[in-house]
């Protein structure tokens, strides 16, 4: 194999990299367009951070998750996933804010949350700032509802849970996890809740819907009240 000397070696490198070198060099510092911006006091901000332990001595904050916790989080991330299913119905059963445009007042969020007085998994769906209803705010709440049951089921279908949930804790066989993904599939409560603002906002109008098992039927609570 022919070798080269190292000073031929040393100038094809400085070759190379001339090109980056000019263009470096032909960089200068620039004023930003405002006076005000240029006249910041300037500091390095995450220098300027203040150092804490407050977190780290924090027994909650360290205390491990359990794997109750892991797939909450899962069928959380899971369910704010199909809000494009939610503001479809959403969309056809309310106006839009007549103050603003329709999809920046809605807030939908989804949440998957144990709750510990009753021992079961609550999963909802709260959708804030909706305009005047287009139709009855239970149909609307009957068919998120329904959604809610094809997203997560209460009677857990084959490997759905299994590919939603598990992520890392599908450490064996599919087969190995369905009796606890059936049991946690049958302690979830699905529940909607519905707020909508007339008159210029004056007005709220809230309606909650719930189903507690997969057959059961729904529950409603509603409230309606007028800001002074």
């Amino acid at each position: 194999m022919q070798s080269f000397p190292i000073k031929t070696v040393l100038v094809a490198i400085v070759l190379l990299l001339s090109p980056l070198m000019a263009t470096l060099a032909q960089e200068s510092k620039v004023p930003f367009l405002f006076h005000e911006d240029e006249n910041l006091d300037q500091t390095e901000v995450t220098k300027a951070i203040p150092r804490s332990t407050d977190l780290q001595s924090e027994p909650f904050l360290n205390s491990p998750m359990t794997r109750l916790e892991y797939i909450l989080t899962q069928l959380e991330s899971h369910i704010n996933n199909e809000t494009n299913l939610v503001r479809r119905e959403v969309s056809d059963g309310f106006e839009p804010d007549s103050r603003k445009p329709f999809s920046p007042t809605v807030s939908i969020a989804g949440y998957a949350r144990y709750a510990r007085e009753v021992g079961r998994i609550i999963v909802e769906y709260k959708i804030e700032g909706l305009g005047r209803p287009k139709k009855p705010m239970r149909i609307t709440c009957d068919k998120l509802l329904a959604q809610l049951k094809h997203i997560a089921p209460q009677a857990a279908p084959d490997y759905l849970y299994h590919n939603t949930l598990l992520g890392v804790l599908a450490q064996d066989d599919f087969a190995a996890y369905t009796p606890t993904l059936q049991r946690l599939a049958k302690n979830i409560v699905h529940k909607v809740r519905l707020d909508s603002r007339t008159e210029n906002g004056n007005v709220m109008h809230t309606l909650i819907c719930q189903r507690t098992e997969n057959d059961a039927p729904v529950q409603y609570e509603g409230h309606s009240l007028k800001l002074h």
